[in-house]
């Protein structure tokens, strides 16, 4: 039996409608959901930025790029969904420093990489390890 095809009014009506010229379906988000998706994006882009040890930046550089003001970038590091999409990593390689405080001898004291940023976590271990 042949396969049957759509004519082409069919095509263009209601089931067209909401195709891309690609012939993909469109995806329709409500603004909460659009919202959610943006700020999603903004948290993954900063915790990439401070998360990059080829380029240092400061604070001010971070909020320019990612197009945001200062005041909300500080606010944004403050929520319980940027800290847990930060620490992450840290968790997926196993070096996550809570974790590995039942590890290492009572007396070494490593600082917390929310204190010092990730340069500053990777000069402490440095320096840890060439004994200065």
């Amino acid at each position: 039996m042949p396969k049957k095809t759509l004519t082409s009014d069919l095509q263009e009506g209601a089931i067209g409608r909401g195709k891309t010229p690609a012939r993909t379906r469109r995806i329709s988000l409500r603004k909460s959901e659009r919202n959610a998706l943006a700020l999603q994006e903004i948290m993954e882009g900063a915790v990439a930025r401070f998360l990059d040890l080829e380029r240092d930046r400061s604070w001010p550089q971070v909020a320019e790029e990612l197009g945001i003001s200062l005041h909300q970038l500080k606010e944004l590091v403050k929520t319980p969904e940027f800290v847990e999409l930060y620490n992450t990593p840290f968790a997926e390689l196993g070096h996550d420093p809570r974790e590995q405080h039942r590890d290492r001898p009572q007396g070494v004291e490593l600082p917390l990489p929310r204190v010092l940023g990730a340069r500053g976590l990777q000069e402490a271990v440095l320096q840890g390890l060439s004994g200065g």
